[in-house]
């Protein structure tokens, strides 16, 4: 009836067999007609669908660009992180590393604890930016007190 961000957030219910509704032609078609209403959580859920192939074919062109529009309308910090993972593993096209650095960033903003903890390896590598122990440092605390025991046991290796 026009009102996207309920059927966006339907997709998660039948998308699943956790609620005993599991349709997943039901949960694709859900997803497709809020994305294409800019709904950025539904393009993050149809994006994921792509990927694993679930409910329609595998395709991660298609993933990877409902990704990067979830991500940059708003979405789920997932949603930046899954694109940047994407741009690393070059399953992009137009690959570059200073944008997987970037969505990482996105991400790690948006609350993303692995984003954070990527970014970190980034600033201890020195390879995609200079090293900076002391940004590692904080990215790894920020994930740390976002109880993200990765980032913590990270973080006290660093100190150590």
């Amino acid at each position: 009836r026009g009102y996207q961000r309920a059927c966006a957030g339907q997709v998660r219910y039948v998308v699943t067999n956790e609620y005993g509704m599991q349709n997943l032609p039901k949960a694709v078609a859900l997803a497709q007609t809020a994305c294409a209403a800019d709904e950025a959580l539904a393009c993050s859920d149809l994006a994921e669908l792509y990927y694993a192939g679930e409910g329609v074919a595998v395709d991660r062109a298609q993933a990877a660009a409902l990704f990067r529009k979830s991500c940059d309308g708003n979405g789920p910090a997932s949603a930046c992180f899954n694109y940047a993972i994407m741009l690393d593993k070059r399953q992009v096209e137009d690959f570059a590393p200073a944008r997987a650095f970037e969505y990482y960033r996105t991400a790690c903003r948006n609350g993303s604890n692995e984003a954070c903890i990527n970014l970190a390896a980034d600033y201890l590598d020195g390879q995609r930016v200079s090293f900076d122990l002391d940004i590692a440092e904080g990215l790894l605390e920020q994930a740390c007190n976002r109880e993200s025991l990765t980032a913590c046991a990270n973080l006290g290796s660093l100190l150590v």
